[in-house]
């Protein structure tokens, strides 16, 4: 998902915006531009959730019922907003079908095969495990109410492909219920105190998307990215409007 800056627009005054959308499809994530100036979308606060194939397990299952789930948000502040992108599980699916591709071991404790063991062998896993056992449940449950049933979209094995795939967008006018407009300054102290804090080997926290950020940024600086051969190939296929080459 990505929360990027538009162009400037007369101020709305709705402090609650919710879209859900069907038949559409999303690439991975892309921080907005660096340096971009700001415009009334970035002083929201946005959050975006999709549901996906029942491809997940929770901890001790050995049944996938669940999404993935992702969900995604960008909190405004002085500067560039804070966002993070993150699936409800230990690894995202994605981990799965590239270690198949590349004929690699899984990252241990991450998924299970038809039986609901551990594998590190992405030719018998199945599923991906929910990360925080009961909590993370809990959570991938609600996203998946959000982008689902809330709005008469599939759930669980009713989503078969990209096209009974939910989205759901809500963006919240800090404004509303803050008319000061401190929000925005607020958010930045808390990333201030959240930079000034220490990690257990004495260096600084790294801030969710920090690391995605600085890629883009040495990206940008350089023209031009190095791509897997596999990769492009998948790229140049979508392309021509092949979805199912692999």
């Amino acid at each position: 998902f990505s929360f990027v800056s538009a162009p400037a627009t007369p101020r709305i005054s709705t402090a609650l915006l919710v879209v859900a959308l069907r038949c559409v499809y999303q690439t991975g994530t892309a921080p907005s531009p660096l340096g971009a100036n700001r415009s009334p979308c970035m002083a929201l606060l946005g959050i975006a959730a999709n549901t996906s194939r029942a491809e997940t397990a929770v901890a001790g299952g050995r049944t996938p019922v669940l999404g993935v789930n992702p969900v995604a948000f960008a909190l405004p502040t002085l500067g560039e907003p804070l966002s993070a992108d993150m699936s409800t599980t230990l690894a995202p699916m994605g981990v799965l079908w590239e270690c198949r591709r590349a004929q690699e071991p899984l990252p241990a404790g991450c998924f299970v095969d038809a039986d609901g063991r551990l594998t590190d062998d992405p030719e018998h896993a199945i599923s991906a495990i929910v990360f925080g056992e009961h909590r993370g449940f809990a959570l991938s449950l609600l996203l998946q109410a959000l982008t689902g049933s809330l709005f008469g979209f599939p759930m669980g094995n009713e989503v078969t492909d990209t096209w009974t795939t939910g989205y759901t967008f809500i963006a919240l006018d800090p404004a509303f219920a803050n008319p000061d407009g401190q929000a925005a300054a607020a958010n930045s102290r808390l990333v201030e105190q959240l930079r000034a804090a220490q990690s257990t080997d004495g260096g600084p926290l790294r801030l969710p998307s920090e690391h995605g950020r600085a890629r883009a940024a040495a990206t940008l600086a350089a023209g031009a990215t190095d791509l897997p051969e596999q990769v492009l190939r998948r790229l140049q296929a979508r392309a021509d409007g092949d979805f199912t080459s692999d």
